[in-house]
């Protein structure tokens, strides 16, 4: 028999100068058997990641104060300057499916989650193929291995899966010329231009024509954040955002990276989606009060207190 097993892991993030960090590093968990990683990311620094039971709500896991302590926990043994909770500014938090195979001899054999294999396995009943376990990092053999695993089924011979060897999107002619001589010709500044090029790849090119049809669509819309109002429009004209979470939580990362920051910069960005997308005033207004309602549950959650009914907010 086989169980799918969550198993909840959880990131966070601080400012770069809380955390200095030009490289990745792995740090070993004292008494855990377990190692987090420290990685720079635009500007801050994002600290995971735990390995944990879940029981809760699948669709909603959530950074606990415990969850949080136990990578800073990891990282302060190697630190000068102790970090806090209060110097946590984002987090985030996913569940694995991890099958856990029933033995006879011993029931459910493991005691942690973390001591689980991360392989997926490909299951055919009948005419249904389904996809088990596994990690983010492996989808490429994933896909291939279901695709390998319909052809079977169907009794249809197919050649090798290809997917080991396509390039992502945005990958075709990405680095190809410098970062100086491509400002130059897309008339944007250098640091601008290498911020696109680090989100979008070759297709920074797009993000750019729009600021070189608007200027003024080069302008910063998150504090002590890189992005600029033109991912805004091109989020929502070319990767179907529809709502201010689309934008906020996911075709940026602005949420993940500093939850307050992303509170204070959510009406512009409601603006320029209200343009585009055609909003009234309410329907602007509902987003800007569903969006706020999420940011601060991610606070409640990971500062350890109960939230109270967000307050309707005033025109």
């Amino acid at each position: 028999h086989r169980v799918i097993r969550p198993s909840k892991g959880v990131h966070v993030t601080v400012p770069r100068e809380k955390l200095p960090c030009d490289v990745a590093a792995v740090i070993p968990v004292k008494g855990d058997k377990r190692s987090v990683f420290v990685i720079p990311w635009e500007h801050e620094t994002y600290i995971g990641t735990t390995d944990t039971d879940y029981q809760g709500d699948i669709d909603n896991p959530a950074c606990e104060p415990d969850d949080a302590q136990y990578l800073l926990d990891a990282v302060n043994r190697f630190l000068n300057r102790k970090l806090s909770l209060s110097d946590v500014s984002g987090a985030w938090a996913g569940l694995r499916p991890l099958v856990e195979h029933e033995t006879a001899q011993n029931g459910w054999r493991a005691s942690r989650t973390a001591d689980l294999s991360r392989r997926h396995e490909i299951i055919a009943d009948g005419n249904l193929v389904s996809v088990t376990g596994g990690k983010l990092t492996a989808y490429r053999r994933m896909g291939a291995d279901a695709i390998d695993a319909v052809a079977r089924v169907l009794e249809r011979p197919v050649g090798r899966s290809i997917s080991k060897n396509l390039k992502l999107r945005g990958a075709e002619g990405f680095g190809d010329r410098p970062v100086s001589f491509l400002a130059k010709e897309w008339g944007i500044e250098e640091s601008i231009c290498r911020h696109l090029l680090g989100r979008y790849g070759s297709d920074a090119e797009f993000v750019a024509e729009l600021i070189t049809a608007d200027p003024s669509l080069s302008r910063p819309i998150l504090a002590s954040q890189p992005y600029v109002a033109a991912e805004i429009v091109f989020a929502v004209r070319y990767e179907m955002a529809m709502t201010l979470e689309d934008v906020l939580s996911r075709r940026t990362r602005s949420l993940l990276h500093d939850i307050d920051g992303s509170l204070a910069g959510a009406p512009e960005c409601a603006q320029i989606m209200a343009v585009e997308l055609g909003w009234s005033d309410e329907e602007k207004e509902r987003q800007l009060v569903a969006f706020t309602k999420i940011a601060e549950s991610l606070k409640a959650h990971l500062r350890g207190v109960t939230q109270e009914p967000a307050a309707e907010r005033k025109p």
